[in-house]
C-alpha cells in the first residue's frame, strides 16, 4: 500500500552555484555520496539534492539532509540506504534534475 509519494525539481545551474559555497556539500550530503560524486558535479549533487527533497515530501521526516543517503545498483538505478519502504528514481533533462520517491507500507 502506498502511504506517501514525493516529488522534486532541482535547477542544476543554481546547484552548480551552491556547491561553490563552503561546506554546503559536508552539510547536505553523506560521505559516500560525496565519494560516489562522477561526471558533472553540479547535475551529480543536484540529483542527490532531488531525491533528498522527494523523500522529505513522502516520507515526513524533519529535514536533516544527512538522513538520506542515495546510491546506486550496479546497473545504474538509484536507490536509498537510510529510510525503508522507499522506491526512487531520477532523471534529468536540460538544466534540471527531478526525482520521485514512492514510500510504501509494509
Amino acid at each position: 500500500m502506498i502511504k506517501g509519494v514525493g516529488i522534486d525539481t532541482v535547477d542544476i545551474s543554481r546547484m552548480a552555484k551552491s556547491i561553490e559555497r563552503k561546506g554546503f556539500i559536508e552539510r547536505t550530503f553523506t560521505v559516500k555520496e560525496i565519494e560516489n560524486c562522477h561526471g558533472d558535479k553540479a547535475t551529480y549533487y543536484a540529483t542527490r539534492f532531488a531525491v533528498k527533497e522527494a523523500v522529505f515530501k513522502a516520507v515526513g521526516k524533519p529535514e536533516n539532509w544527512l538522513i538520506i543517503e542515495t546510491l546506486n545498483h550496479e546497473d545504474g538505478s538509484p536507490y536509498v540506504t537510510n529510510v525503508d519502504n522507499v522506491h526512487v528514481s531520477i532523471t534529468t533533462e536540460s538544466n534540471f534534475a527531478t526525482a520521485i520517491c514512492i514510500y510504501e507500507e509494509i
